[in-house]
C-alpha cells in the first residue's frame, strides 16, 4: 500500500462497483500514489480511473500531485473500465462492424453472389444489446431500439457526425451509491469516446423502466462525450447543441397551428423522484435534475389546462344548443 511507516496513517476509502478498498498513506503520499495502488486492486489503468468527490471529478493526469491528505476520511466513488471489460467492449464493437468488413474483403469473382443489402448508416449506432441477466430483456431491447431510431437522436448524430459502436444498458445496482449525503446514481457512461455507451434503463429494483425522455436526455449527454471527454465549457456547449437539435427535430407543427413532440410521454417511476447528480461518468449539480422535474410538472399542468378547456367548450356547446356540422 501507499503508506510508509507512519504511526498515524491516514485512510481513504474508495468505492468501486467490484468492492470497497481502503488505501492508507502519510503526509508525503500523493493522490497519484494512491491511484497506482488502487489501479492494481480493481484491474484498471490509473490513467483511466475517475474519482467523484462531493460532485467534483479527479483524475490521475490532472490531480495526481494533490496530497492524499486532502481526501482523508472521505468515501470516494471510483469509475473506470477494467481491462477485461475493455476487451469485451472491443470484441462487441468488432462484431458489430464485422458484416461490413466481410463484404469488403470478399474476393472478386467469388462463386457465391451475396444478396444486395442496404448500406449501413454512416452515423448512428452499429449495434444495440440489452442485459440478458435481467427479466424483460425484450422491453430493454425495444427501448434501446427506440432510442437508436429516435428521429431527434438520428438527426443530431447526422448533423454532428457521431457514431457509436455499441448502445447497451447499464446495471443499476452496482452504479448506485448511497451515503449519509443521499443517493447518487450513474445514469450513463461513454467508453472511449464512442466505442460503447451504457444507459441506465431500469429502476433500482430491476422491475420497472425509467422515463424515456429522461433516458434520451442522458443519451444526448453521452453523445457529447464522443467529441469532448472533460466536463468543461466546450463540452456543455456541445451537449446543449445536441439537446436543441434533438428537441427541434422531434417537434412537429400541424396546419391548424398546433405543435407537439413526436413520441408519447411516459410518466416517471417513483424511483425517478430522487435527484440524480451523476451524468456520463461525472457529477453534475442537482439543478439540472430539478429543472427536469419542473419541466415535467409544467407539461402536466399544460395537459390539465387543455383537458379543462375541452370540457368548457363542450359545456358551452351543449348550453347554446349548437349542433356539430355534418
Amino acid at each position: 500500500m501507499a503508506t510508509v511507516g507512519d504511526t498515524n496513517p491516514l485512510k481513504v476509502t474508495f468505492i468501486h462497483k467490484n468492492g470497497t478498498h481502503v488505501i492508507t498513506g502519510n503526509h508525503t503520499t500523493t493522490l497519484a500514489d494512491a491511484l497506482l495502488d488502487l489501479g492494481s486492486l480493481v484491474d484498471v489503468e490509473p490513467e483511466q480511473l475517475k474519482l467523484i468527490v462531493k460532485g467534483k471529478m479527479y483524475t490521475y493526469a490532472k490531480n495526481g500531485s494533490l496530497p492524499l491528505a486532502n481526501f482523508a476520511n472521505l468515501s470516494i466513488k471510483v469509475m473506470g473500465t477494467s481491462k477485461n471489460e475493455k476487451q469485451d467492449l472491443e470484441s462487441a464493437s468488432a462484431r458489430a462492424r464485422a458484416p461490413a468488413t466481410s463484404n469488403q474483403n470478399r474476393k472478386p469473382g467469388s462463386s457465391t453472389v451475396p444478396k444486395p443489402r442496404p448500406a449501413p448508416p454512416q452515423y448512428g449506432f452499429d449495434r444495440i444489446e440489452p442485459l440478458q441477466i435481467f427479466p424483460n430483456s425484450d422491453i430493454a431491447e425495444a427501448m434501446l431500439q427506440r432510442l437508436s431510431n429516435d428521429i431527434g437522436i438520428r438527426a443530431a448524430m447526422r448533423k454532428f457526425k457521431l457514431n457509436v459502436g455499441l448502445l447497451t444498458e447499464m446495471e443499476p445496482v452496482t452504479n448506485t451509491q448511497v451515503t449519509h449525503e443521499g443517493t447518487t446514481r450513474l445514469l450513463g457512461l461513454n467508453h472511449n469516446m464512442g466505442q460503447a455507451i451504457e444507459l441506465r434503463l431500469r429502476t433500482d429494483n430491476h422491475r420497472g423502466f425509467r422515463d424515456y425522455k429522461t433516458v434520451r436526455l442522458t443519451l444526448c449527454h453521452e453523445l457529447a462525450h464522443n467529441r469532448v471527454q472533460d466536463h468543461n465549457h466546450e463540452f456543455w456547449d456541445f451537449c446543449h447543441e445536441i439537446e436543441r437539435e434533438v428537441a427541434k427535430s422531434a417537434t412537429f407543427h400541424t396546419l391548424d397551428g398546433r405543435s407537439g413532440v413526436l413520441g408519447s410521454y411516459e410518466a416517471a417511476d417513483d424511483n425517478e423522484m430522487h435527484e440524480h447528480v451523476d451524468f456520463g461518468g461525472a457529477s453534475e449539480d442537482a439543478n439540472r435534475a430539478r429543472r427536469e422535474l419542473l419541466a415535467r410538472a409544467a407539461e402536466k399542468r399544460l395537459r390539465n389546462v387543455d383537458a379543462n378547456n375541452k370540457k368548457d367548450d363542450q359545456s358551452r356547446s351543449q348550453g347554446n344548443d349548437v349542433s356539430p356540422p355534418e
